[in-house]
């Protein structure tokens, strides 16, 4: 029997579909993706669909080139923030894919839809958009239902986190917030960002990588560094800290700015190496005053 596609319907209901599972995606990751970024990833990832218009590609060649493209949906739509957030992102992207899919089963099975089409590895449904967004909509209030009824009391919290220093460029970080972070810069009052410094972490503020390296390297204290106090369970120390002009935290799609920050260094891992950087209790609630603050802007 012919079957008949209307490429149209597919390119819009895939991009919809992709940019929904990219933005929940990015949620779940802790990960920052702009609107302009998500929707040319989003693009991207349904742009696949014209795979269809390819008589002589091989089942499996297709196959690859559509992973490849949700490799590159979700290097478009987040960024570069390391392998460890890449990985993140990618795997949500995916699950979320595959649970998508099982909800699409399951509906064509209670709806009793006849007729499923097999091509090259892609299965297709004839089911109407309508039927198909309604799917993406029931996956995305599962997750909602789970995040808000599940998740467990004093659960970690994960983002992104983006440094600005001035003339220089920014450097983005995966954070975690920490209840019991207490560091403070008690010269400047300043909230503090502990980072889990490395040679070339820096590398886009290149006055601070010096300063940092020189002082875990040669112990000296260079021009616009300080030592802040700090008391950990293994003793009494002093920590390397800078002036940065900017922090900004995005999580679930939000992004809030705290402006001035201290950042302060220390070389070693930090959450066995999980994390880059730590936030605490002070930090949280600068930038939950500024947000209250944007938000009232808007609203008058």
């Amino acid at each position: 029997m012919k079957q008949v596609i209307y490429l149209d319907v597919l390119l819009a209901v895939d991009f919809v579909i992709d940019l929904c599972l990219l933005t929940l995606a990015g949620r779940l990751a802790a990960a920052c993706g702009g609107r302009y970024r998500l929707a040319m990833a989003a693009g991207l990832a349904a742009s696949s669909a014209l795979l269809l218009l390819v008589p002589a590609i091989p089942g499996p060649l297709a196959l690859l080139v559509r992973l490849g493209m949700g490799l590159l949906a979700v290097r478009t739509a987040f960024g570069w923030h390391g392998f460890q957030v890449y990985w993140r992102c990618m795997v949500w992207y995916g699950a979320l894919n595959f649970l998508l899919a099982g909800a699409v089963l399951f509906a064509v099975q209670v709806l009793k839809v006849p007729g499923i089409l097999v091509y090259r590895y892609q299965v297709y449904f004839q089911i109407s958009p309508f039927l198909l967004l309604g799917c993406v909509a029931a996956v995305y209030l599962v997750l909602e239902i789970w995040s808000v009824f599940f998740s467990p009391p004093g659960e970690d919290i994960t983002m992104d986190l983006v440094l600005e220093f001035e003339g220089q460029g920014a450097i983005h970080l995966a954070a975690l917030y920490d209840t019991g972070f207490a560091l403070q810069d008690v010269y400047a009052g300043r909230p503090v960002v502990l980072v889990s410094w490395r040679p070339g972490l820096l590398h886009l503020a290149q006055q601070q990588e010096q300063r940092i390296a020189d002082y875990f390297e040669k112990g000296t204290l260079s021009p616009g560094l300080q030592l802040l106090p700090c008391q950990t369970a293994a003793g009494d120390c002093v920590l390397p800290a800078v002036f940065c002009q900017a922090v900004s935290v995005c999580r679930a799609g939000k992004v809030t700015t705290c402006r001035p920050a201290t950042v302060a260094f220390v070389n070693r891992p930090l959450a066995q190496g999980q994390y880059e950087a730590l936030i605490g209790p002070q930090m949280a609630r600068q930038l939950e005053e500024n947000r209250q603050k944007t938000e009232g802007k808007r609203v008058v």
